[in-house]
């Protein structure tokens, strides 16, 4: 049977070709995208099971990270129902482009595979239907009789060949559809997929929830301590406002006190200003009456002051005087000088004149 299969796939012409050569590569196709999504699905949730169990401490996925926050933002807003597979829907959508494809393939890649089978032997069938019926339309039934006729038989023998030659590509996809499907059962990236989605969703409700509300536990305890403390802190400050207040009515009324006391002293400030008004009067017309002997003692200091000027042109003249007189009194003390000087010497001048004379005798 495989040799009759393969004498048969000789058989077929350049369109029958392409037609298996495309079936081939999409199977091939179709079975690498299978593992790569598959791959990447279980990258994820070995990455997850890593997290979980503590021996990474952050995530190196973008959409893991991203999916945890937004899970924990939408908790800590007050979300009671948090719709978990639509939220993973969404993630997958946004960070895992590649696979999301890649899964829309593998739904259609046994579609394809069948497909394109089929398309290839309805193109053999409609090429060897084709045949017969322009054979058939050149041949009337007296040439069928003789000898022309078995040769005519002959090439709808081979028309009904090239008829199951078309059936190979159907037999390819077909094949190569089960094959595929066989390989996905055991390999398959929906398996992979389901795990992954069914271990996050987990992860979210159980790990993360319990995260969140351990959370909002302490932030409520620290709140209620916070609430207690203002509590507190707010009862001492209506006691001592209530201190305040009654510090501030003493205050009052010894301001009143005051004020009373003020306006007694202010009375008695006005009589005194009274008194010391009339003092004033008193003052200012004494100051008048002095005002008044000041003037004529300034009068009396500038006659004053005008004959103490003439006495002292007086002095200016005198001086002049004395001056000369000091200067005269100089040269004569001058003159003297020289007459005592003379006086002094002609003692000395005496004696030597005695002493030559002596010495001039006792030679002669």
């Amino acid at each position: 049977m495989i040799g009759t299969l393969a004498e048969l796939y000789g058989q077929m012409g350049l369109l029958g070709s392409i037609i298996t050569g495309l079936i081939m590569l999409i199977f091939l196709a179709g079975f690498y995208v299978n593992i790569f999504v598959r791959r990447n699905y279980i990258s994820l949730s070995q990455e997850l099971a890593a997290y979980c169990e503590g021996e990474i401490t952050e995530f190196q996925s973008d959409m893991l990270a991203w999916i945890t926050e937004e899970y924990k933002m939408s908790l800590e807003s007050g979300v009671q129902d948090i719709n978990t597979p639509a939220m993973i829907d969404m993630a997958l959508s946004a960070y895992l482009k590649l696979c999301t494809i890649g899964e829309s393939f593998l739904k259609k890649v046994n579609s394809l595979l069948i497909t394109l089978g089929l398309f290839g032997t309805f193109l053999g069938l409609t090429s060897a239907v084709g045949d017969i019926g322009n054979m058939m339309a050149n041949t009337t039934a007296e040439v069928l009789m003789t000898e022309a006729g078995i040769n005519s038989f002959k090439i709808l023998v081979s028309s009904f060949k090239g008829m199951s030659v078309a059936f190979i590509t159907s037999l390819f996809g077909t094949g190569f559809s089960i094959v595929l499907s066989v390989l996905t059962t055991f390999v398959s990236a929906q398996d992979a997929k389901k795990l992954f989605t069914t271990q996050l969703e987990e992860y979210l409700d159980v790990k993360v929830a319990t995260e969140v509300m351990e959370n909002n536990s302490r932030t409520n305890q620290v709140e209620n301590r916070e609430s207690h403390t203002l509590a507190d802190s707010l009862s001492d400050s209506v006691s001592l406002l209530n201190k305040t207040v009654n510090t501030c009515v003493e205050d009052f009324i010894f301001l009143s006190t005051f004020n009373r006391e003020l306006r007694d002293n202010l009375c008695y400030a006005d009589n005194i200003i009274s008194i010391a008004n009339q003092a004033l009067k008193t003052s200012s017309e004494a100051f008048c009456s002095g005002s008044k002997s000041i003037n004529e003692c300034s009068k009396q200091l500038k006659d004053m002051v005008a004959e103490i000027k003439k006495y002292n042109q007086h002095l200016e003249s005198m001086s002049g005087i004395l001056e000369e007189l000091s200067v005269k009194l100089d040269e004569s003390a001058e003159d003297r000088a020289v007459y005592v000087k003379t006086l002094n010497e002609m003692p000395d001048r005496l004696l030597n004149y005695t002493e030559a004379a002596v010495a001039k005798i006792e030679r002669g």
